[in-house]
């Protein structure tokens, strides 16, 4: 159901190196599809993983930090993809309402050219006058209803990505290193196959979540677990059990790469 594709292949149609991967993955700057931090099986990914990359790319463009992007890319997967659902299946979905430009009279005024209207699907990140964030997908129209409601106070700050556009960049960036990343990336509701695809995304979830649980967390989240670990023995930790609270001449499993 997902098209598997190699290390090598995510970092040919991403663009990054592979100091970037393991960097991000290792300062959890890296949010894979599906809201996963790691691939259900060491070095192997699959082709969404990399409109996820790209789409965290695009939130850096746009003026957030790595570790923000990213976050908002891993905590807000459901959102982004029902996007990605409307455009790759449009005649399953309600027809995008539209978003109308209404000028002002200076802009009239001064001759400013009125930009048709937008149907287009948005990623977008609504910034609070309280400094939190929430995340909101559709057509503008959409998202400024569905910001609105999430809270009483006013977004300061709207910062929108283009999700056809940067659908659109995965897939040529695909097509030019030659690799297939199985597109259509999703069987939304109504769809045939939606039952298997939706069961095959809950096992991808799980075979990372079980990796994320054993995998020894980088340095300074290593060194604070164990330092938690010897004055809370037994306890369960933000990674799991403390990988060094083992049987003696337990041997400790092998440093992956995500």
């Amino acid at each position: 159901m997902f098209t598997k594709i190699s290390r090598a292949q995510l970092l040919a149609v991403t663009g990054w190196s592979t100091t970037d991967l393991d960097n991000r993955a290792h300062a959890s700057q890296l949010a894979l599809a599906h809201g996963l931090t790691l691939p259900a099986a060491n070095g192997v990914y699959i082709g969404l993983d990399c409109f996820a990359l790209l789409l965290s790319d695009a939130l850096v463009d746009a003026g957030f930090t790595r570790a923000l992007a990213a976050r908002f890319v891993r905590e807000s997967h459901e959102k982004w993809l029902n996007g990605v659902a409307r455009i790759e299946w449009p005649e399953l979905h309600p027809p995008p309402e539209p978003w109308t430009w209404y000028p002002t009279k200076l802009a009239i005024d001064e001759g400013v050219p009125v930009p048709p209207p937008d149907a287009e699907i948005h990623f977008a990140i609504g910034q609070y006058p309280d400094g939190n964030f929430h995340a909101a997908s559709g057509t503008l129209l959409d998202i400024v209803r569905e910001l609105a409601a999430m809270t009483r106070a006013v977004p300061k700050l709207i910062t929108t990505r283009h999700l056809r556009q940067v659908y659109e960049t995965t897939l040529a960036a695909a097509a030019k290193a030659g690799v297939d990343l199985g597109a259509p990336f999703t069987r939304p509701d109504g769809h045939p196959l939606h039952r298997d695809w939706y069961a095959a995304r809950a096992v991808h979830r799980a075979l990372s979540d079980a990796r994320a649980r054993v995998r020894k967390p980088p340095g300074p989240a290593r060194a604070k677990a164990r330092a938690k670990g010897q004055t809370r023995s037994g306890e369960s930790m933000r990674y799991g059990k403390a990988a060094n609270q083992k049987a003696p001449h337990a041997q400790r499993p092998p440093v992956e790469r995500p």
